[in-house]
């Protein structure tokens, strides 16, 4: 309870100052109560990491108990503001595999925008709220550019490019799901049309077919991924340096590609740092409530080589 009103205390004022509706109030900061908490306005997602074998379930269970109960106390919740989750161990977009009911969408605020966010579908609600700066970063980067959006999922930061002042966007996922929800959430925010296109594709695939060129890429691919669509797994420590430099070959001469990644253990290809401009910007990255926990994804700036020469010239 007194960590839960501290972190509250610290972070409401901040939310408040900076416009920030939804954000993360609790990251299992006592490893006694491993719980995540986030904050979507009027709403509380609730998601708890499965304990480890060598805590007592029974033990997790009541403290996890306790838990909701300072939870609906402090902030007064009714039954319909609360939505709660367990996490367990999984790889891919297992993750993102849908629970068996359909659950009810529900509009929030970011930025200026409007997006459409499941808190029962899924384990994920479809907004990533450690990449509420890099979105900021990609609509500021984004305006009077094309703009490419790999591994698009909802399609957030397509919609803060579009609202940046992009000229085109272009948001590829292999699943049809997240491209409706693109759609829907550049819809919900006044954009459509034959300059927002969506793509149904495995990205790697698509960039070998794809002769287009982009001004500004972003690239957040899942850490492994097992689809029907491929005949063999992904994983991005594994794969990253081929699709990079797919990723590279489609970016315009002056352009910028972000690529991020959660994968804690995650390492860059020697390659790529020798052959392009490779800037690690997590730093800049990760927002306030995120920062504590230092691994909530990496993120990295990349350029054609000539061009950041030429910058320091």
């Amino acid at each position: 309870a007194n960590r839960l009103r501290k972190n509250w205390d610290r972070l409401s004022p901040w939310a408040q100052e900076n416009d920030i509706s939804c954000f993360r109030l609790y990251d299992a900061d006592m490893p006694e109560y491993n719980l995540a908490i986030d904050i979507y306005e009027r709403f509380v997602h609730v998601q708890e990491y499965a304990p480890p074998k060598s805590v007592d379930s029974q033990k997790a269970s009541e403290r996890f108990t306790t838990g909701l109960q300072v939870l609906r106390q402090l902030f007064s919740l009714e039954r319909s503001q609360l939505f709660i989750k367990t996490r367990k161990p999984q790889k891919g977009r297992s993750q993102y595999q849908k629970k068996q009911r359909e659950g009810k969408l529900f509009v929030v605020h970011e930025g200026g925008a409007e997006f459409l966010v499941n808190f029962t579908d899924f384990l994920d609600t479809g907004l990533f709220l450690d990449h509420r700066k890099t979105r900021a970063r990609i609509g500021e980067l984004a305006r009077g550019h094309t703009f490419l959006n790999l591994y698009g999922y909802t399609g957030s930061a397509t919609v803060y490019a579009a609202m940046h002042g992009a000229t085109s966007t272009t948001t590829v996922d292999i699943s049809e799901k997240y491209l409706t929800r693109t759609q829907a959430n550049l819809s919900l925010n006044g954009y459509g049309g034959p300059l927002h296109t969506t793509i149904c594709a495995d990205c790697m695939q698509w960039l070998k077919s794809e002769r287009g060129r982009y001004g500004v890429i972003f690239v957040d691919p899942p850490t492994f991924s097992n689809n029907r669509h491929r005949k063999q797994s992904f994983s991005i420590q594994d794969e990253h340096e081929e699709l990079l430099r797919l990723a590279m070959e489609h970016l315009s001469r002056e352009g910028i590609l972000l690529f991020s990644t959660n994968f804690k253990k995650f390492s860059l290809a020697p390659g790529l740092l020798r052959d392009f401009g490779v800037k690690e910007i997590t730093d800049q990255t990760l927002p306030m409530d995120f920062k504590h926990k230092g691994s909530a994804h990496r993120c990295f700036e990349f350029r054609h080589r000539n061009e950041l020469e030429e910058d320091a010239s």
